[in-house]
């Protein structure tokens, strides 16, 4: 099968020691890249094409594309990486606590941190200064930090776009998330659940610094593993069910899980954590689709993998690509009209209610109530 190909050459890509694949003599290497295009892995699979011994490579026109492709992707990994530097700085000059999400965080989880494809600066504002409060700092969660981080947006910046979670602004032509809170879910009960958790959990994570590559020693706060093993999963199930989700967020959580899912004293907790806040059942779809492509070992699964499930999720990110934008099943989802886009995305999801019926039956009303709270509130 084709997509195998795919696989193993992503396997051989990311994990030192793996064999040089098999048949590479026959691989079609400009579908190979495009794969890697769709999928948002393009700078991922030039490992690979660079550990290939002398007389395996892919056509000198396309492998000269490659070669542009990677420098790009790894000279705008630089830029963001500097306007997060800038951008926490500045948060915290005007007083605020947060820390960094996904994004040049997991790129540290790479062997070469520059071969991850870099999106957007996504900071969680997650506290602000208090003389009052113990430690001088208050943690209030997403409703609180909502209304502080908007009052700052709006005196500071243009800001583009504002959803229940997060806005965004250009700075330095790289778009900056302020979050709220790290996210969403649409089901209330587990919203509220998950709302609470990041709270409660907040100030450690603006504590946990990391120094970012070249960025002249700058130092930024990025979640602890413990908890971007559940954030990340909750991200993943977020994305799958608002148009899609690629493999670049999957192979992210890999290595998140191959770094750190061995940890046997918390097992337990993170068991319990992720059942109470409804992740277990997209947990154990992830764990399948890591041990289908990575051969992630049983011993570094977080939850049993549910192949059922699995498959379901697998089939939407080769559909859709990343986050959906290359769907073919749905009509170009992500390219329609909102009443249109509307109307697919509740079909889209409905389909999944034996799979994930709190979540699926949940998110036609969720919309619904942020398309009425954004109008309420000026936001088109």
């Amino acid at each position: 099968m084709t997509l195998d190909r795919y696989f193993e050459f992503l396997r051989f890509s990311l994990i030192d020691g793996y064999p040089l694949p098999r048949n590479l003599a026959t691989m079609d290497w400009r579908a190979l890249y495009n794969f890697g295009v769709r999928q948002a892995l393009t700078g991922v699979l030039f490992l690979g094409i660079k550990k290939l011994p002398e007389g395996i490579a892919p056509p000198n026109d396309l492998l000269m594309q490659w070669v542009v492709a990677a420098d790009r992707i790894r000279r705008q990994s630089m830029r963001v990486s500097n306007v997060a530097i800038e951008a926490f700085r500045m948060f915290g000059e005007a007083g605020f606590r947060c820390c960094l999400l996904k994004g040049q965080g997991n790129a540290l989880m790479y062997g070469d941190p520059y071969s991850r494809t870099s999106g957007d600066v996504d900071m969680w504002l997650c506290g602000y200064k208090d003389d009052k409060a113990p430690g001088g700092f208050v943690y209030p969660g997403l409703k609180k930090m909502r209304s502080v981080v908007l009052d700052y947006a709006r005196r500071n910046f243009e800001v583009d776009h504002v959803i229940s979670y997060h806005t965004s602004f250009d700075y330095h032509g790289v778009e900056v998330e302020t979050h709220f809170g790290p996210s969403m879910m649409v089901n209330p009960v587990y919203n509220r659940r998950f709302q609470r958790w990041c709270a409660e959990r907040a100030k450690e994570q603006s504590s946990n610094l990391v120094t970012l590559p070249d960025t002249d020693g700058g130092e930024i706060p990025v979640p602890t593993a413990y908890f971007n093993l559940v954030y990340q999963l909750e991200h993943i199930y977020r994305h799958f069910f608002d148009m899609g989700i690629g493999l670049r967020q999957i192979t992210d959580y890999y290595q998140l899980v191959k770094k750190n899912g061995g940890d046997k004293t918390r097992a337990a907790e993170l068991e319990r954590d992720l059942k109470y806040l409804g992740l277990w059942k997209i947990a154990g779809a992830v764990m399948w689709i890591l041990e289908e492509i990575f051969g992630l070992q049983e011993e570094l699964m977080i939850a049993p993998t549910d192949s059922w499930r699995g498959k379901l999720l697998l089939d939407e990110i080769l559909n859709g690509g990343n986050f959906g934008k290359y769907d073919r099943k749905y009509g170009g989802i992500t390219r329609k009209g909102m009443g249109s886009k509307f109307f697919t995305k509740t079909f889209r999801n409905l389909s999944f209610l034996r799979y994930y019926p709190e979540e699926a039956l949940s998110e036609p009303f969720y919309r619904l109530w942020h398309f009425s709270w954004r109008r309420a509130h000026g936001w088109k």
